[in-house]
């Protein structure tokens, strides 16, 4: 199994943590060394003008408000591409951010239950709190914007359709995908928790706050 770890060249900080915790994680659960596999996913860097062809300003400033941030673009590219990767492998790939810590719940068994789940995109992170519903054990559906793509599982069925839904890019990546028609699962417990570092590839919330302070 494949978990990409999305990740600046320049945030090499930001890499070694993420090295560390793997380290952490593996002499915890030795039975995952042979199943996963942790890939550094060169990230989109926005601020470095790098440019995203499906980026429409004037549909985002009339729909959404506002042109997306160089950062917001960033972000979103770099998990359009990894949606593009998932089909690439034509296999179910986990999707990580670098500004995030393994919890207790990222093991073994838990693994297991999402692989053997018959859900095309799991979360195992969200920002936001929201009304929740139990489908069975762990596993619980919403239908509100939770926001955040600090982790997920998603197969190549989900990948396709998060593809399709973004062929003209207007809004932030994670509300992009809450309203799509791809079911909001959610793992409990979450596998992930924010690090209190500010992340060099997820500033999209900080930075909708300053432009919504100075709007």
């Amino acid at each position: 199994m494949k978990i990409f770890i999305i990740n600046l060249l320049r945030s090499t900080h930001r890499k070694e943590s993420m090295k560390e915790q793997i380290s952490k994680l593996f002499s915890e659960n030795p039975s995952l060394k042979d199943r996963l596999e942790f890939i550094f996913f060169e990230a989109v860097d926005g601020g470095g003008g790098e440019e995203f062809a499906k980026f429409h300003p004037a549909w985002a400033k009339y729909l959404f408000g506002r042109e997306l941030s160089l950062g917001e673009k960033g972000c979103f590219a770099s998990h359009y591409k990894l949606w593009q990767k998932c089909l690439e492998l034509n296999e179910g790939i986990f999707v990580i951010e670098d500004d995030v810590e393994f919890t207790q719940a990222f093991n073994a068994n838990n693994l297991e239950k999402i692989l053997k789940s018959p859900y095309e995109y799991v979360r195992i992170y969200h920002i936001k709190e929201a009304k929740f519903y139990d489908l069975e054990l762990n596993f619980k559906i919403t239908f509100s914007n939770v926001a955040g793509t600090q982790g997920y599982y998603l197969k190549p069925s989900a990948a396709r359709k998060f593809i399709k839904k973004c062929q003209f890019l207007i809004k932030p990546v994670d509300d992009s995908m809450d309203y799509s028609e791809v079911l909001n699962i959610v793992f409990t417990p979450l596998f992930l928790k924010e690090l209190p570092l500010q992340s060099d590839i997820a500033t999209r919330e900080r930075e909708r706050e300053q432009l919504q302070a100075h709007a």
